[in-house]
């Protein structure tokens, strides 16, 4: 395998095992399908599956992008109620059309954690605290960009008051 990154000097891995800093000349790997992750601090990263051939060197060339973490949104109702909200379908399908960033996939990691954060959130001193337009707590946004190795993190508050919906979105 020979990995090219823009920008170079990131650290590569397959199957989560650290095989140098790019630009990688060769590294034998295993044929077959690796996860494969270029990343490098402060700059992005890079990762997908990739089929590697066996007999033949393999050359990835990737540019580094910065990772994103959508938590989806909130609803806080009139009664104080925090649910997950599903009036953001607008906003998902058009984050499926980003190129310029990775998204993180929804799996059973970060439903935990989005049901953790609602439950922390729905008690009183939370729901006060969306009611005011403050957001996600900053420890948890902390917590999730280092947990799934996020860049940015992307939620959406939405307030019902008065028979109004407003709704925030912070990045």
């Amino acid at each position: 395998l020979r990995v090219i990154s823009h920008p170079s000097g990131a650290e590569v891995f397959v199957d989560n095992d650290p095989k140098g800093t790019t630009p990688l000349q060769q590294v034998f790997v295993c044929a077959g399908d690796r996860e494969v992750r270029i990343t490098r601090k402060g700059e992005g990263t890079w990762f997908e599956r990739v089929r590697i051939k066996a007999n033949v060197l393999n050359t990835l060339d990737a540019r580094l992008r910065p990772t994103l973490l959508y938590l989806g949104t909130f609803r806080l109702d009139a009664w104080g109620r925090l649910n997950w909200s599903d009036e953001d379908k607008n906003l998902q399908e058009g984050l499926k059309s980003l190129g310029s960033v990775n998204q993180i996939r929804v799996g059973d990691d970060l439903k935990a954690f989005r049901e953790a954060l609602k439950n922390e959130m729905t008690r009183p001193e939370g729901v006060e605290e969306v009611r005011k337009g403050r957001g996600i707590p900053p420890p948890r946004v902390a917590e999730a960009l280092a947990k799934f190795q996020a860049d940015l993190l992307m939620a959406v508050l939405s307030v019902e008051s008065e028979g109004k919906v407003t709704s925030t979105l912070f990045l």
